[in-house]
């Protein structure tokens, strides 16, 4: 049972990370898509 606990913790760190990343791969995307979209706007008008 103590052997499992370390494992359990970076487990843990670890999709604490995964998740980290995924949120700000998520909203660097985003940030990339609106501001294309408004160059994309400002060039139409």
């Amino acid at each position: 049972m103590a052997n499992e606990q370390p494992l359990n913790l970076v487990q843990l760190v670890a999709d604490y990370i995964f998740y980290w990343n995924f949120k700000h791969n998520v909203r660097v995307a985003l940030t990339t898509l609106s501001r294309r979209l408004i160059i994309t706007m400002v060039i139409w008008e």
